[in-house]
């Protein structure tokens, strides 16, 4: 899927359907690079949206709902559509955790268990339209996305430059991180022996912190030529 790419799917709103529901979902989550227990997280989230979909009755006579699946940049973006009862998220009582399990409240678990499953929850009421509930995953280890005509191909061979470059070396600047991604894509694929380097945001937060000091060489038209780092 690229990215702001969307799969819309209508269900009938019986309980026997919820688990084609997180088929659904879990098939979209593995194309854009879910696996394991973030896989797991957003079933546990898409069940328990639906329960509370499925738990409020509908003036239809038919009543169905939709289920949408938005790939954003860096995870997943899933839309619960319905025209149940409007719901007031503002005056949600937070869930407290009972350290005896037999008090253990359950009005308001499943919300607070697709909190805890998720990045990212909104409720929103849409007039006629009904309600939806909106939830985002963001992947643990996001890929790098490198513009495609960045790339060197392997049948291409680069022409060496004539003549001298004037250059300087100075600090790194916040928006050349991704420069320094690139570069290192380019140079290394991913085999590169630190995977910091292929994250532009940790560049950004290791300079911020002092952990990393960073230093690139520009041209003085500013273009990027390459990167040295001391990493504490």
């Amino acid at each position: 899927m690229e990215n702001n790419e969307s799969i819309k799917m209508t269900f009938p709103n019986k309980l026997g359907y919820s688990l084609m529901v997180q088929l659904f979902v879990r098939e979209i989550a593995k194309t854009v690079g879910f696996y394991g227990k973030e896989l797991n997280e957003i079933d546990i989230a898409v069940e328990e949206s639906v329960s509370n979909v499925m738990a409020y009755a509908h003036d239809e006579e038919n009543p169905t709902f939709d289920i949408i699946c938005e790939k954003i940049p860096g995870g997943l973006k899933i839309t619960v559509k319905d025209k149940g009862i409007p719901f007031d998220a503002e005056n949600i009582r937070k869930y407290e955790l009972s350290r005896n399990l037999d008090e253990l409240p359950t009005k308001g678990l499943g919300i607070y268990l697709i909190q805890k499953m998720m990045n990212e929850l909104t409720f929103r009421n849409l007039g006629k339209e009904g309600k939806e509930t909106v939830m985002i995953k963001f992947l643990a280890h996001p890929a790098i996305e490198v513009e495609e005509e960045e790339i060197v191909k392997e049948d291409e061979t680069p022409v060496p430059v004539a003549g001298k470059i004037d250059y300087e070396v100075r600090a790194l600047q916040e928006e050349e991180a991704i420069e320094v991604s690139r570069c290192a894509y380019k140079t290394h694929g991913y085999t590169f022996f630190d995977d910091h380097i292929y994250y532009p945001e940790r560049l950004v937060e290791l300079n911020r912190t002092s952990t990393m000091i960073s230093a690139v060489a520009v041209t003085k038209d500013n273009i990027f030529m390459g990167h040295a780092a001391l990493l504490y």
